[in-house]
This record gives C-alpha cells, sequence and structure tokens, in this order.
C-alpha cells in the first residue's frame, strides 16, 4: 500500500501494523522515497546482502571455482549468427 507522508505520520500505528503483511510505500510528491517492511523482512534483507557482497566478476569467480572442484567443463560452440567474425583476442602476460 502507498501512503502520503503526512497520512502516514498521522496513522504510523496502523502503516507499522499494516508493514507486518506488506511492504508500506511513502510518497513524496506521488514518487516513492521511502519503504516500511517488518523486522522479520529486513532481516532477511541483511542476510542477502551480506551473502551477496561483492562484484559480479566475485560471483563469477566462485561460479568458475566451483566448476573446477565439480569437474565442470564448458564447451561453447562457434557463432554462427554473426556477419563478421570477432578479433582475436589479446591476453595480457605479467612482466616478470
Amino acid at each position: 500500500m502507498s501512503w502520503k507522508i503526512a497520512e502516514a505520520k498521522q496513522q504510523l500505528s496502523k502503516v507499522v501494523q499494516l508493514a507486518q503483511t506488506e511492504p508500506q510505500t511513502l510518497q513524496r510528491r506521488d514518487e516513492a522515497v521511502a519503504v516500511i517492511v517488518s523486522a522479520e523482512e529486513y532481516r532477511r534483507f541483511e542476510g542477502w546482502k551480506e551473502r551477496s557482497e561483492g562484484s559480479l566478476a566475485d560471483a563469477f569467480a566462485r561460479v568458475r571455482a566451483v566448476a573446477v572442484d565439480e569437474g565442470w567443463e564448458l564447451s561453447v560452440a562457434p557463432r554462427t549468427n554473426r556477419a563478421a567474425a570477432l578479433p582475436p583476442r589479446r591476453t595480457m602476460k605479467k612482466a616478470r
């Protein structure tokens, strides 16, 4: 449910009660500016956030590590629907 901030202030107890079953959106000038959720929902979000820390590259690195541990192998077929082939991939080597 959506509330104008002034209405939410006047009916805070009701907003909090309703937040136990579904998020309550607060709006200013018809734009969502905040959401009130139950404490349980917030704990779930915090847990998800902790598990999701890191970049997308970190997530792919974890997937690659699991793939190696599990003995998975990914084979990618050459693309046939591209007008021009991609240029050769350049690799970087560490300076010694």
